[in-house]
């Protein structure tokens, strides 16, 4: 019963006040153990469970006494523990007051002592290291205690290197103790301690523990000082590879790390680090979660510092983090943070990177949390960004996106989270790279996509992004005649020219758009939006025109004149409102200045062929009357569709569609009209298409021949008859 006396006697000591009974009562504690697993085959069983019934009513009672810590620092100054052997290098405020949180930890002794390093590097007498659980407390470090065949000197060492770790982690707690000076200096000694001991994983458990807690209190940046914790990490990561505590504690101390690190090869080391923890530890849903978030930080939040993220890709974060949320497909948590750690690896990120997310599964991954966690939103937006990246520049990975029921995904999440303007944009501009084929476009129309859009356009009426990314989306779906007859479509179009007018058209709408989106970009989604909504649509000509579409196009090109994309669109939606419309149409889309505004612009951009075929189609829908054709050519029509048709001599299809708008424009202007066009040498230009250019091609021929027939009467004026005699 020797053991059992032993403990007791200890405990008695601890309530009188005795600092060294920790020592006494915990080496008591580790024979009771050794006891209790057969290494006293003579010790009753009785005689075991009445020592440790002694044991914990001592240390029950000495919970009621109080321990002052002045008393612990003076026996730890004297014996040299967790000062090195200096009694000054420990500060006397870093060790408080000896808690009850801290007792429970001696009583817990009672019970198990835990073997830490079996074959410890220190040397041959540290056979059976035993170590009490790790507590905030110097005092506590005390109690790293041998047994009876154990080194005595080399557990000491371990007990100084545990004492300082963990009295550098009250400086993290000291009331009123945050100078940077001492927060440095404890980070000094946390660092030799886990340098000198990284086999021990208590001691790399305390360090860590320590270290993330006193880097919090560094303002600014020490690259220096990170670089050996961001080493200190990656070694204790290694060392302990299997021990949970440790990894854990680890990454926390990288992440605070990462605030005082610059770019470069320590942060290579700890992304390497913590990819090989996510991987050992796949199916444990918290280290895959922080795992995740320290990625996050060593990667930064913007993804610029290339050899970080390089190095990254190379160890297999892609993989890891895709890995990581198909195992754990049901925690939000993991699913979000290891969503962002693939748009910090995918943003502005080469055609190789990209096919390689897709090759590991990352566009499933993001279809199945916009499935199955569609109430959540923290993960939505971030699944929507990655499937954006992705899809909009493969048309294989939007396929299998749309077949696998990412656009309804897509349009349930708008409606279950109408009001979150940052899922809006983001659900929007996925939906349109869902849109590249006929099959996915009518997926989504099925769905409702059209509806959803719409709501969100009114939902933010005073936001950019959601505006341009809706506008987009539905330029996409309205390609589909089902698109234009649905019933939303009324509703689209209202809210595409409420947009266009605050956003793209006019100084104020300029204005507003020169901030986070371009304003020209969005003026020409909403405008291409207008255009395939009223192709072949009679109805949705008519409720642009009559809700003062007219007036805005014309608008939106004069403003944004210089762009060919916006002219191209509103050239295209002018075209659509002309096509087929009666005669007020005509007139209210000529009293509006479309065919100035359509001169100006072709003048602009007088070498863009596609701009220049769908401006000409435009002034030859709207040259039907002879009031519209007159004033097309006031403006200077003919002379701008002979410039083109001499410069673009390449193309039939331009030949052909401009020869075609300048018929309709003679036959409808009259003969003033065409004695310009013979004036400006016309002929010339028919009798080149026709002879030299496309001598074969039946719709040049035609084209270029029906105009030819009404300038011949007029060869003799101007250059003409000079340049053909």
């Amino acid at each position: 019963m020797a053991p059992a006396a032993d403990a007791a006697a200890a405990a008695d000591d601890l309530v009188s006040g005795d600092p060294l009974a920790l020592l006494s009562l915990s080496r008591s504690a580790s024979s009771l153990r050794l006891a209790a697993n057969g290494g006293d085959a003579a010790f009753a069983d009785s005689d075991l469970s009445g020592a440790a019934q002694t044991v914990a009513a001592r240390v029950a009672a000495a919970k009621e006494a109080a321990f002052d810590g002045g008393a612990s620092r003076e026996a730890g100054a004297s014996a040299g523990v967790g000062t090195g052997g200096n009694a000054s290098a420990v500060p006397s405020f870093l060790t408080p007051r000896l808690a009850p949180r801290e007792l429970d930890a001696l009583e817990a002794s009672r019970a198990a002592v835990d073997d830490i390093t079996p074959g410890s590097p220190r040397g041959e007498g540290s056979r059976a290291l035993l170590a009490l659980p790790a507590a905030p407390n110097a005092a506590l470090a005390l109690a790293v205690l041998p047994d009876a065949t154990a080194d005595a000197s080399a557990l000491t060492a371990v007990a100084a290197a545990k004492s300082r770790a963990l009295a550098a982690h009250a400086v993290a707690h000291a009331s009123g103790v945050k100078l940077q000076e001492a927060a440095c200096a404890g980070i000094a000694q946390v660092l030799n301690a886990m340098s000198e001991h990284v086999w021990v994983a208590s001691v790399q458990e305390a360090g860590l523990t320590a270290l993330h807690n006193l880097v919090i209190k560094v303002e600014g940046r020490s690259p220096a000082m990170a670089a050996q914790g961001i080493r200190a990490c990656v070694a204790a990561m290694a060392a302990h590879g299997s021990t949970v505590a440790v990894q854990e504690q680890a990454l926390l101390a990288l992440r605070a790390l990462c605030q005082l690190a610059e770019p470069g090869e320590v942060l290579e080391e700890g992304v390497e680090a913590v990819v090989a923890l996510a991987e050992a530890h796949i199916n444990l849903a918290p280290l895959q979660e922080l795992s995740m978030r320290t990625l996050m930080a060593l990667l930064g939040e913007e993804s610029i510092v290339t050899r970080v993220t390089d190095k990254a890709v190379s160890v297999g974060a892609l993989e890891a983090a895709v890995d990581a949320m198909r195992t754990h497909a049901a925690n939000s948590a993991v699913q979000e943070h290891g969503l962002n750690v693939l748009l910090l690896l995918l943003s502005d990120s080469t055609a190789a990177r990209r096919a390689q997310a897709i090759q590991a599964g990352c566009v499933p991954a993001c279809v199945t949390v916009l499935r199955m966690h569609v109430a959540i939103l923290p993960p939505l937006p971030p699944a929507c960004r990655v499937l954006r990246l992705l899809c909009g520049s493969d048309d294989g990975a939007a396929s299998s996106a749309a077949a696998s029921g990412c656009a309804e995904a897509l349009v349930d999440c708008l409606r279950a989270h109408r009001r979150e303007e940052v899922l809006a944009e983001a659900c929007a501009a996925a939906l349109r790279t869902m849109l590249g084929s006929p099959a996915g476009k009518a997926r989504a129309v099925n769905a409702g996509a059209l509806e959803a859009l719409c709501l969100a356009l009114f939902a933010f009426p005073a936001s950019r992004p959601v505006q341009a990314a809706c506008a987009g989306a539905i330029k996409s779906l309205a390609v589909l005649a089902a698109t234009r007859a649905r019933p939303a479509a009324a509703a689209a179009i209202e809210g595409l020219l409420i947009a266009l007018k605050a956003f793209g058209a006019g100084r104020a709408g300029i204005g507003a758009a020169a901030g986070d989106l371009p304003a020209v970009q969005f003026a020409s989604d909403a405008a291409g939006a207008l255009a395939n909504l009223m192709i072949d649509a009679p109805l949705n000509q008519e409720r642009v025109a009559s809700a003062g579409g007219i007036a805005v196009l014309v608008e939106c090109m004069q403003c944004h004149v210089s762009s060919a994309s916006v002219c191209e669109a509103t050239s295209a939606a002018l075209w659509a409102l002309a096509t087929d419309s009666d005669t007020e149409t005509l007139l209210a889309i000529g009293e509006a200045g479309a065919a100035d505004a359509l001169v100006c612009a072709m003048r602009v951009h007088v070498a863009d062929a596609e701009f220049q075929c769908m401006a000409g189609a435009a002034l030859r829908n709207l040259a039907h009357l002879p009031a519209t054709a007159g004033g097309a050519a006031s403006a200077g029509a003919v002379e701008a569709l002979l410039v083109s048709l001499r410069l673009h001599g390449d193309s039939a299809v331009l030949q052909e569609g401009l020869f075609d708008a300048l018929t309709t424009l003679c036959v409808a202007g009259g003969d003033m009209v065409v004695a310009a066009a013979a004036a400006d040498g016309a002929l010339l230009v028919t009798s080149a298409a026709m002879k030299t250019r496309f001598p074969t091609h039946p719709g040049v021929l035609r084209a270029a021949g029906a105009l030819e027939v009404l300038l011949k009467p007029h060869a003799w004026h101007g250059r003409g008859s000079k340049l053909l005699a």
